[in-house]
């Protein structure tokens, strides 16, 4: 009959060493695990939360008034209509304006007529407008939106910067100028000064 023999002091050694070495390479799996779903669900909640919160939060606005949460101006949510004739550029700036609790897109309208009808019903606070589009270009929507909706504050959003053009926008009316080449940051960053300001042209 084989007797059991008690492991040398080197062998256990050795065992203490293997053991410790597959529990770090568990652990280091576990953690590239954890990592993994965390990040999916960061994600998941980037792209599905916070517009079910920010929903809520503007709905709280509403109803209690001013709201600390919601941005630098402190005060209840401004709603912006775009007008633009590239789907993209709608969408992308919808996700964009979206994404800061201050902001509310009421609409959107491909084209300067479109937008003048949906402002007439809207009456949206601040009116982010294309130049270029059919039917209707940029100029001449916001010259009958000051005339319609004088309240309702109007900036420019194109890939056309002159100033000739920026002299034209001025003359309609136009408050704030911003060209798609500077991108979101200056986008928000004169949406809110736009907000905050009183009615006078700055053309950016």
């Amino acid at each position: 009959m084989q007797r059991f023999k008690p492991a040398s002091a080197g062998n256990a050694s050795g065992c203490h060493v293997q053991l410790a070495g597959d529990l770090a390479g568990f652990l280091d799996s576990l953690a590239d695990g954890m990592h993994c779903a965390l990040r999916e669900l960061e994600l998941r909640t980037y792209h599905e939360y916070p517009m079910a919160r920010l929903s809520a939060i503007r709905e709280t606005s509403r109803s209690k008034g001013p709201n600390p949460l919601l941005g630098p101006l402190g005060a209840s949510v401004q709603k912006v209509l775009i007008v633009d004739d590239n789907a993209y550029v709608r969408k992308s700036l919808r996700w964009t304006i979206e994404h800061e609790l201050e902001w509310q897109v009421c609409g959107e309208a491909a084209n300067g007529a479109e937008g003048v009808s949906a402002a007439t019903q809207m009456k949206p606070d601040i009116v982010v407008l294309d130049l270029s589009m059919p039917v209707m270009n940029g100029i001449e929507a916001a010259r009958q939106l000051r005339r319609l909706v004088p309240r309702t504050r109007l900036l420019m959003f194109t890939s056309y910067v002159t100033p000739t053009l920026e002299e034209a926008a001025r003359d309609v009316g136009i408050e704030a100028f911003v060209a798609k080449s500077e991108g979101a940051p200056m986008l928000l960053q004169s949406l809110r000064r736009l907000a905050s300001s009183p009615g006078t042209s700055t053309v950016i």
